[in-house]
């Protein structure tokens, strides 16, 4: 069995490396699309690939934010050229999560040959310590165990998109049906133990730069604010208000990602120590890292500006 991994990344430089050695470790290979990344993200894919791992990368110079047309594409070119099995559509803060390669194996032979698997979707808090690296502080972060959200995440298997009649659909929670065709089934879930643990915030620089440029991204897409993705709107509009942004609001943001602020929870009994799910804390290339956000924000501001009409 062939398992590919794919992702779509724009400026995760504090965290691709580690993301990409640690689902390797259940995975045969990454495709990777750098969305015009400027923080050092990628040099350090580069710096992966030369080093040899089954990582490839491409460049989208697109500016606006098009993911769910992009990872389609990148999985129906996965399938038609390639002999993956089965493909994990990946966010450059999710990391796989198994008892073991043999056991992923043995859980996805026992499913229907055209239905996704449903991977549980765990919001881990790390801590936000900047003197320590990123795996020491998911080792001594929080994992939120009365999540509100009801999102889960999907690996897709060849024949499900065989028939060109269902694709991923936005933000890899399930698959859609295309325009015209009935709904797809129902991915099957899978047992404990099987996840993608989830690490939307990893510090205050990172917050900045992400809703700061990505929000730009999105709002470009259609030139209007849309209703979805309403929490990084949230967030733009903090940092835009200039209101504070300290180690408890970044703890609230992450633990209750993706909800309405007014439904917002938060409290002690919310957390658990997080689990170690890390198969590796190796990483190399933290020299290549660049986390200023004001340059991630204004690189993507000038490039949303120069874009060619029809491009955002």
């Amino acid at each position: 069995m062939r398992l590919l991994g794919c992702m779509i990344v724009r400026d995760e430089s504090d965290a691709i490396e580690l993301v990409v050695r640690h689902n390797l470790a259940l995975l045969d290979g990454i495709a990777v699309i750098d969305h015009g990344s400027v923080d050092g993200t990628r040099e350090i894919l580069g710096a992966l690939v030369d080093e040899g791992l089954p990582v490839s990368v491409s460049d989208d110079p697109w500016p606006a934010l098009e993911q769910k047309a992009r990872i389609n594409a990148v999985a129906r070119h996965a399938f038609a050229t390639t002999d993956v099995d089965w493909l994990f559509p990946l966010d450059a803060d999710e990391f796989l999560v198994a008892p073991s390669r043999a056991a992923l194996e043995r859980t996805l032979e026992e499913l229907p040959v055209d239905r996704a698997a449903s991977f549980a979707w765990p919001t881990i808090v790390p801590s936000f310590d900047p003197r320590l690296p990123l795996a020491r502080r998911l080792l001594e972060g929080r994992a939120v165990v009365d999540d509100a959200r009801p999102w889960r995440k999907i690996a897709v298997p060849r024949a499900a998109l065989a028939h060109g009649r269902a694709e991923i659909g936005l933000g890899q929670h399930e698959l859609v049906a295309v325009p015209g065709a009935p709904m797809p089934p129902a991915p099957v879930p899978l047992p404990d133990g099987y996840a993608y643990a989830h690490v939307p915030i990893r510090s205050l620089e990172q917050f900045t730069g992400k809703f700061g440029a990505g929000w730009l991204a999105i709002v470009a897409k259609d030139h209007r604010r849309p209703t979805f993705s309403t929490h990084w709107g949230v967030a733009f509009d903090r940092l835009a208000r200039g209101e504070a942004v300290d180690e408890d609001y970044l703890a609230r943001f992450a633990a209750n990602y993706g909800i309405e602020p007014g439904l917002w929870r938060h409290g002690a009994e919310r957390y658990a120590p997080a689990p170690r799910f890390l198969r590796t804390t190796q990483t190399r290339y933290g020299d290549l890292v660049r986390g200023d956000a004001l340059a991630r924000i204004l690189a993507q501001a000038e490039r949303l500006l120069l874009a060619p009409a029809g491009a955002g």
